[in-house]
């Protein structure tokens, strides 16, 4: 790939914990310019993602430019997988332990299928040097003029086989004409109940219920204890739970927070916190990375009402979409956001004709391994018959 004089990178992949100083810079700026806006691909992210979770040099940052410009920028883990009856070393996009919210590569417009088929070239000679061929990129964005699509075009002129390994459509609030607005999905009495709970809990704790976005030291400390004191407290996944996790967790914050983009949210009464939110912002959209709430006020939903300030405020900032950045099926956040954005999982082939076989029969394989699955299953529950249903195990949603 040729490199301008004046570009800090030479090659087309670098190891993350390797990085200067102007290459992390250079990373920063092609994520300003990004067409699509992805915070979690940002260095202010990935760099404590790498220093808390990450071991030796398996998570590489791959590049393209154009014209001495960083046009695309994609840090992938790579990990040794098994596709059908081959093991093969698989680039992911979202392996890292870190609730990443949305797996698209930083593109730079103001043509995407340019950048596409820059970053397909950095990832067809990392592959050629040793890296993996097969590359998974998953939550991508699959909008119509978003980064998925733009990749799709870009594989198919080029006859580079991909497939959908999943795809669905998550919970957002878009500006319209109205603003931005959670009227369409809740019915007047929804609305009315909400008032009504709003005025209960100031009852009881004997003040206003006050709506701040701090960004403070004491705010993160603050969201990091009330969050472990629900739900995500109890199973083991809240960050004061995970050491490694808590230490990201703070990082992430400091550093979004000096570049003026973090945003958390506070639903208080005289200085008691009863529902927090940690939301990251990057151009003119808003990720809503986590949120918390006082376990002992579960019965007046107090996530529900910071929800309903949170989207009132951020229509007075210049935010075009809320993106939730729920889980798959999270049923509270498809009540509560009434817009969609298509997601996608794909995996990929940019390696040899071994990688683009696996990559081809991947359809094949998966049915297959559904199959066995359900055989598996079924096996279970004959061995099972005089025992009770388990219950269902609930997912790690990041819903309140």
């Amino acid at each position: 790939m040729p490199v301008a004089s004046d570009d800090p990178f030479r090659v087309s992949s670098i190891a993350i914990g390797k990085l200067t100083d102007t290459q992390i810079e250079a990373w920063a700026n092609c994520a300003t310019k990004a067409a699509v806006a992805n915070p979690f691909f940002e260095p202010g992210c990935q760099i404590p993602a790498h220093l808390s979770f990450a071991t030796e040099n398996d998570e590489q940052l791959i590049v393209a430019e154009h014209d001495g410009q960083l046009v695309a920028c994609l840090p992938l883990l790579i990990l040794t997988s098994r596709l059908g009856p081959l093991h093969r070393q698989v680039a992911y996009s979202r392996a890292l332990e870190t609730p990443i919210g949305l797996g698209s590569p930083l593109l730079v417009g103001p043509s995407l299928p340019n950048a596409a088929n820059r970053l397909l070239d950095s990832l067809h000679d990392w592959s050629k040097r040793g890296g993996p061929g097969i590359v998974m990129l998953d939550w991508l964005d699959d909008d119509e003029g978003g980064v998925g699509r733009a990749l799709r075009d870009a594989c198919a002129a080029r006859h580079i086989p991909l497939r959908e390994r999943r795809a669905w459509e998550r919970p957002t609030v878009r500006r319209s004409v109205r603003g931005l607005s959670l009227a369409e999905n809740h019915s007047s009495k929804y609305r009315s109940e909400i008032r009504r709970r709003r005025r209960r809990l100031e009852e009881i704790l004997g003040g206003p219920l006050q709506f701040l976005d701090r960004s403070d030291t004491g705010a993160v400390d603050e969201f990091i204890r009330l969050e472990a004191s629900g739900w995500k407290g109890q199973d083991g996944g809240a960050y004061a739970k995970r050491p490694d996790a808590e230490k990201w967790f703070r990082a992430l914050c400091h550093n979004f927070a000096a570049l003026g983009r973090l945003h958390l949210l506070s639903l208080e009464v005289d200085g008691r916190s009863i529902a927090m939110q940690c939301c990251l912002r990057s151009g003119t959209t808003i990720f809503v990375l986590r949120v918390g709430h006082d376990a002992q006020l579960n019965a007046f939903g107090p996530g529900a009402l910071l929800q309903s300030s949170a989207i009132e405020y951020f229509d007075t900032l210049d935010i075009d979409l809320v993106d939730s950045c729920a889980d798959p099926g999270n049923a509270y956040w498809l009540r509560l956001y009434p817009d969609r954005r298509r997601m996608a999982n794909v995996v990929l082939a940019t390696g040899s004709h071994v990688d683009r076989l696996a990559v081809k029969s991947f359809p094949i394989v998966a049915q297959g391994q559904k199959i066995l699955w359900r055989l598996r299953k079924a096996e279970t529950r004959d061995s099972e018959s005089g025992e009770k249903d388990l219950p269902v195990q609930r997912d790690d949603v990041r819903g309140p």
